[in-house]
């Protein structure tokens, strides 16, 4: 009897440690994905949004303006940048892009993102969203001063990681692709 329940310890506690470690694995995996996608990654801070219908009045679009409080990841000499993402509200007009992460006003985000086009020389760099959800972490500080970014996984689950230890991955394949 005590070693069928130690058996069964041990076994549900290698399956423990293996299933963390092939999510561990799959997580930086997955950023490393994400980095390479795309062009830059920031951390910033989101300083207000408006929505918009696309010229053919087919499609919402947002536009996120984040304050940039680092260059993680590619080079950039701006201190702010409009995130375009698909989707929002404009002119009665409703657009959901399922996946698609939302932002709020004054949230503290890292954001791996794609350079697009600009209309004009004189516009400022306009940035897509890359990964929909996975592409956005958003940083906040827990009750005991750590610092985390978080953001959504499959269904309803969050994934958290501590913020140096997402950057230090993004750094990390930065460096060595």
């Amino acid at each position: 009897m005590k070693t069928t329940k130690l058996a069964i310890l041990i076994f549900v506690t290698g399956v423990i440690a293996i299933t963390s470690a092939y999510a561990s694995l799959l997580g930086n995996q997955r950023i490393a994905f994400l980095r390479r996608l795309s062009s830059h990654v920031f951390q910033g801070r989101v300083e207000g949004q408006r929505c918009y219908i696309s010229e053919d009045g087919k499609r919402v679009f947002t536009e996120v303006s984040i304050r940039i409080l680092s260059v993680i990841a590619g080079t950039c000499n701006e201190t702010s940048i409009d995130l375009v993402t698909p989707g929002g509200r404009a002119n009665g007009k409703t657009t959901v892009v399922v996946g698609m992460p939302r932002f709020t006003n004054a949230e503290e985000v890292v954001v791996f993102v794609k350079e697009m086009p600009r209309k004009s020389p004189a516009e400022g760099s306009r940035f897509g969203l890359v990964g929909l959800s996975e592409g956005k972490y958003s940083v906040i500080t827990k009750p005991n001063g750590a610092r985390v970014a978080t953001r959504k996984g499959v269904g309803s689950n969050e994934v958290e990681i501590n913020l140096n230890d997402l950057l230090e991955e993004i750094v990390a394949e930065e460096l060595h692709p």
